[in-house]
């Protein structure tokens, strides 16, 4: 990987959230170390199944990061839920978090 190759990075603040919780997503992106501002981002969340459930158009701040709220529903089926965050030149990041049962 050279200095200059995008570097995008997904964080959730949980691991486990159950239906009806909030899941907030932290998406930073660089390129080498420096902080990419100002970068457009398509973020999408996939159900256990592979269903796209969740789809937002996100920017960077001045700092690299951008910020998305995924409220789970109640009606929400348990398991691994997928993000998928993507730049506009295709560099990809993908994470992951669990819906358990109540």
């Amino acid at each position: 990987m050279s200095m200059q190759d995008v570097i995008l990075c997904i964080q959730t603040d949980r691991t486990q959230y159950l239906p009806g919780d909030n899941v907030a997503i932290t998406v930073t992106a660089k390129k080498g170390e420096k902080a990419l501002a100002q970068e457009k981002l398509k973020l999408s969340i996939f159900t256990p199944d592979g269903k796209k459930i969740f789809a937002a158009s996100l920017q960077t701040d001045d700092n690299g990061k951008a910020i998305a709220l995924y409220h789970l529903r109640n009606k929400d089926e348990s398991g691994s839920y997928y993000i998928e965050v993507q730049n506009q030149d295709h560099y990809l990041a993908l994470s992951s978090f669990i819906v358990l049962n109540e």
